[in-house]
C-alpha cells in the first residue's frame, strides 16, 4: 500500500517535510471538492472514487489541516502539476511516515484502521453465515453500559446493534444501514487546557474555525487514539454523550 505525497517548492523548503495534497477550499466549494482538486492540481492524479473523511489534524501553531482518503485509479502517476511543490511520489505507509509532516502523521494512523477496518469487512463477507462470532461481540464496554443505563433510566427507547469496529461515519451508517444524515459524529478534542465532547451531525465536517470563533478558543485539536482509550472509548465508537 502506498500514499500520495507531495514536497514544497522553493529553496528555502530543501529540508521541509513532505505533506499531502492540500490547500484552501475556493469560494463554495466543499472540503471534499478542494481535496480532489488539489490532488489534480499539485499532483496530476485525478481521483473518481468517494473520499473517506480522515478528520482533521492541528499543527502546533494552531493550523488545522482536514484530510481524505481515497483508492487512485489503476495505472495513476504522480508529477509536479503545481509550481507550488517540487516532487510528488508514491511511498508505502512506513516509507511516508519518515517523510510527513509530524503534524499529519496521524493521518496514517486513521488510514490504517480504515484498510484494517475495509479489510476485516471482505474477510465477513466471505465467511460462512454459520460461523461462530467472537464471545466479546455480546460484551458491553463499561462505557456503553453507561449509556445505556442512562437511556433506560431516562425512559428513552433504543435498539442495540451488534457490529465489527468501524472507523468512520460512512462505515457507520454502512452497517446501520442508514442514510449518512441520520448518524451524529463524536469528535473527542483538545479545546486549548480542556478536553471537549464535539457532536456534529455525520454527513458535514466540523468547522474549526467557527467553533474557535463562537467558543472563544485558540487551539483546537483532536486526542490522539490512546487519551481517546484512556476515557474508555475507542476510535470510531465514540458515542454522543457527554457531561458538564
Amino acid at each position: 500500500m502506498e500514499v500520495l505525497l507531495v514536497h514544497p517548492s522553493g529553496w528555502y523548503n530543501k529540508k521541509a517535510p513532505w505533506s499531502i495534497p492540500k490547500g484552501l477550499p475556493g469560494e463554495g466549494e466543499s472540503m471534499e471538492q478542494a481535496a480532489l482538486r488539489e490532488t489534480l492540481e499539485e499532483a496530476g492524479v485525478a481521483l473518481d472514487g468517494p473520499l473517506v473523511s480522515l478528520e482533521f489534524v492541528t499543527y502546533k501553531g494552531g493550523k488545522q489541516v482536514h484530510g481524505f482518503c481515497a483508492p487512485c485509479p489503476d495505472g495513476a502517476a504522480a508529477c509536479c502539476a503545481s509550481w507550488e511543490v517540487d516532487r510528488a511520489e508514491f511511498f508505502p505507509i512506513s516509507e511516508a511516515r519518515q517523510l510527513l509532516h509530524p503534524s499529519q502523521q496521524e493521518f496514517l494512523d486513521r488510514l490504517e484502521q480504515h484498510l484494517r477496518h475495509s479489510m476485516s469487512k471482505t474477510a465477513d463477507s466471505e465467511t460462512p453465515a454459520d460461523a461462530g462470532k467472537p464471545s466479546n461481540m455480546t460484551e458491553e464496554s463499561p462505557l456503553v453500559q453507561r449509556v445505556l443505563a442512562l437511556l433506560t433510566a431516562s425512559g428513552i427507547e433504543y435498539k442495540v446493534l451488534r457490529h465489527k469496529p468501524v472507523f468512520t461515519s460512512e462505515q457507520a451508517a454502512a452497517v446501520r444501514g442508514t442514510p449518512l444524515e441520520d448518524g451524529a459524529k463524536a469528535l473527542i478534542c483538545h479545546a486549548d487546557k480542556q478536553m471537549v465532547l464535539i457532536v456534529v451531525p455525520a454527513n458535514l465536517q466540523l468547522d474549526t474555525r467557527a467553533f474557535k470563533s463562537a467558543y472563544g478558543i485558540k487551539n483546537l485539536r483532536m486526542a490522539a487514539a490512546d487519551e481517546v482509550e484512556a476515557l474508555g472509548a475507542v476510535v470510531g465508537g465514540v458515542p454522543p454523550f457527554g457531561q458538564t
